[in-house]
């Protein structure tokens, strides 16, 4: 090998893209040539100094506004053309073809002719040709010096086998002498150290490509060999040690040694390890890679192996642990999952399910959702945060309710929790002026629909707290958007409305009415017990019951209710039901409560009569 071939496969070196047979060449001239490694030694500061300099801040060039720049200069600067000289340029454009044309057809058929045999020239006082003198071989201990006519040749030279077999058997003692000075577990300072002595001792061996050599030990049978080199070859690894990193990590026995030489590499591993987390059989070694590196960088990996999976595979044991590892990485692992969310590949629910059984998760979300901005994420995180953090979070996303961009989603979010809480913190705020009617009426009915306990115990909470404070003014509004609920979810609140005296009569008979409307048979019967403890005092209440028994069960079950009545009065009561199928609410109730009055009254006295 010429010092110019070393050069050049320096080069190619240096951008792990020599393989290793001219590697081993290139070792074998270095050991010979103090030019080629004062080059060497050269290019390996360049490196160092390019490698200190900071990556272009390509995050902040906008590709497209500047294009649109540039196309807007080009149009403003180009001038447009006259309709009359389109014709002219066509002309000039068609025979400036045909000129090109012709001189390929020339060149074409001035190279393809056959040559004609030269004339003799005969010519005068010609001297004779200079006698051919010829060159001295250069003695082969001599290095060869650049030529540029020299061809260059891809083939690697023949090296000597017994050299290279002593230089391989060099590094097998040095590497086994010096492994009592690595720890089974050694963390990447000590196995930065130890790499450091390797260095120190094989430079007493020659410039040989020592690093690549150690891969090759990678293939021994030998255990112990095998974990010292990998632990070698995973400080300052490249893309070539990467590779033969990550196959070893098939072997059982050498597993742990080679995931800790791959987590020594450090991100440029990332790649190799996820492919390691996806594959059954290597996953559990690079598990353990993970187990020590920082939680940051453990949810970069994770998330990197995750994305992997396709969607045939994220329901797939592997996809599961890697799912599982990613959210014990704590904090880290929030923007991921809601990025996996984002793209579809996790479930609402499932991010749930994953979020809820973790300690850092109530409070993550909640700092996550109060920098919330507009986006799918931001929309994402303040439900998760609703989902899992449940009330805590009523405070972070009533503040987001002034963000103009956040205001539909903080509103969903604290329709989600659908606790008593929420709904009542929805009814406050529009109270407040904050909500108009048509949000607060969609988010109720939401909240009511996930959890049909919410308004009931909303209304004993604002009872009580009504009775408390003497202010009845919250416990009117939530019982009027409690009547004002046309969902069935709603009835077992209704019921509890009905039947509290601490609410105004009004409230109260339109909660009859409207469990005529969202009922069932079984409130017809539960009702049908209500209307018998109705006093003369509650005869609009009664008629009321009485209205949505009918209507939820037909004129069998209001004479049930009515029995012990006279004949009359029964009868005169279930014509007045007939007739108020086809009269508004408040004159049919007006009607009926005239109608049930005298059995009410005639029922009243007898009870007195009965008392002892």
């Amino acid at each position: 090998m010429n010092c110019r071939r070393a050069r050049r496969d320096l080069q190619l070196k240096s951008d792990d893209r020599l393989t290793f047979e001219r590697e081993l060449a290139l070792g074998a001239h270095l050991e010979g040539c103090a030019d080629c490694r004062a080059f060497e030694a050269t290019l390996e500061r360049i490196d160092e100094t390019l490698a200190r300099w900071p990556e272009p801040a390509s995050d902040r060039i906008d590709l497209d506004a500047a294009l649109a720049r540039i196309n807007a200069r080009i149009d403003a600067e180009t001038p447009d053309v006259a309709p009359a000289a389109a014709p002219r340029r066509t002309a000039w454009i068609a025979a400036a073809a045909g000129v090109v044309a012709l001189v390929v057809g020339a060149l074409a058929w001035r190279a393809l002719r056959p040559e004609a045999p030269a004339e003799p020239h005969f010519a005068e006082n010609v001297p004779p040709p200079a006698p051919r003198v010829e060159t001295p071989t250069a003695p082969k201990d001599l290095v060869e010096a650049p030529d540029e006519a020299v061809a260059l040749v891809d083939e690697p030279e023949p090296i000597d086998p017994d050299r290279v077999q002593n230089a391989r058997e060099f590094l097998r003692t040095t590497l086994t002498e010096l492994e009592p000075q690595l720890a089974t577990a050694a963390s990447t300072d000590e196995a930065r150290a130890f790499a450091a002595s390797v260095d120190e001792a094989l430079r007493t061996g020659g410039s040989w490509p020592w690093r690549r050599m150690s891969e090759r030990l990678l293939r021994e049978d030998d255990a112990a060999l095998v974990r010292t080199a990998a632990r070698y070859v995973g400080i300052g690894a490249d893309r070539l040690s990467i590779a033969a990193l990550a196959s070893t990590l098939e072997r059982p026995d050498c597993a742990d040694a080679v995931a800790l030489a791959l987590r020594d590499a450090g991100a440029a591993t990332h790649p190799a390890l996820a492919d390691a987390l996806r594959d059954p059989s290597r996953s559990q070694a690079a598990f353990v890679a993970l187990s020590v590196a920082p939680d940051a960088d453990r949810a970069v990996l994770l998330e990197l192996a995750w994305r992997g999976f396709d969607d045939g595979r994220r329901e797939s044991d592997a996809a599961r642990a890697v799912l599982d590892a990613l959210t014990s990485t704590g904090t880290a692992a929030l923007a991921p999952l809601v990025d996996a969310g984002v793209r579809g590949e996790l479930s609402e629910d499932r991010l749930v399910e994953l979020l809820r059984g973790e300690s850092w998760s109530t409070s993550a979300l909640i700092d996550a959702a109060a920098r919330a901005r507009r986006s799918a994420n931001g929309e994402l995180t303040l439900l998760l945060c609703a989902r899992v953090a449940g009330e805590s979070a009523l405070e972070v996303l009533e503040r987001q309710l002034s963000n103009g961009d956040l205001h539909a989603a903080a509103l969903d979010a604290i329709a989600a929790i659908a606790s008593p809480a929420a709904f009542s913190r929805i009814v406050t705020l529009h109270s407040a002026g904050q909500l108009e009617f048509e949000e607060v009426d969609v988010a109720l009915h939401a909240v009511t629909d996930a959890n049909p306990d919410a308004p009931l115990r909303a209304l004993e909470a604002a009872a009580d707290a009504a009775a408390r404070s003497g202010d009845a003014s919250f416990r009117r509004a939530l019982s009027g958007w409690v009547l004002s609920l046309e969902t069935s979810a709603a009835v077992p609140a209704l019921h509890a409305l009905a039947a509290d005296e601490r609410f105004d009569p009004e409230s109260r008979q339109g909660a009859l009415l409207a469990i005529g409307e969202l009922g069932g048979l079984d409130d017809a019967d539960r009702l049908i017990e209500r209307f018998r403890e109705f006093e003369a005092r509650d005869r609009r209440l009664a008629a009321a019951c009485l209205i949505a028994i009918h209507r939820l069960d037909g004129e069998a079950a209001a004479e049930r209710a009515l029995e012990g009545a006279t004949p009359r009065i029964s009868r005169s009561v279930v014509a007045t039901l007939r007739q108020s199928r086809l009269r508004d609410r408040e004159l049919s109730t007006h009607r009926l409560s005239r109608a049930l009055a005298p059995w009410l009254d005639e029922r009243g006295t007898s009870e007195g009569r009965s008392q002892p």
